[in-house]
């Protein structure tokens, strides 16, 4: 397996793009209030991709299911973390983050069940 084999998974792809969203979101957080919830954001987004390539690389096919799954899991934190965001942090529009969000678990369920 090449060692950027998991670049051409589009849930990776669709991952680093909702990643990118959400950083340029978090650069709008400018209050040092909402700094840690920029941060949280951030993190959370970050670790879908990163799992999914975790799990892409892994050799045994149990692991690339469980790093899918914590894909997924690192999906519902950034659901989370988000709704917060728009509540507490004043992030007015999250619709279209909420619909890459959608999309991509949709990705990652499909993604498992072939596991």
């Amino acid at each position: 397996m090449s060692e950027r084999e998991f670049a051409e998974l589009v849930a990776w792809q669709y991952g680093i793009n909702l990643s990118r969203t959400v950083h340029e979101l978090t650069a709008m957080l400018s209050k040092r209030s909402q700094e840690q919830t920029a941060a949280q954001l951030r993190h959370s987004a970050d670790a879908v991709p990163a799992q999914i390539a975790d799990g892409r690389s892994s050799a045994h096919r149990t692991d690339r299911r469980r790093h899918m799954q914590m894909a997924l899991s690192s999906l519902e934190d950034l659901e989370l973390q988000l709704s917060r965001a728009h509540h507490a942090a004043g992030v007015s529009d999250t619709t279209v983050l909420n619909e890459k969000i959608a999309r991509l678990r949709a990705m990652l369920t499909r993604l498992v069940a072939t596991l």
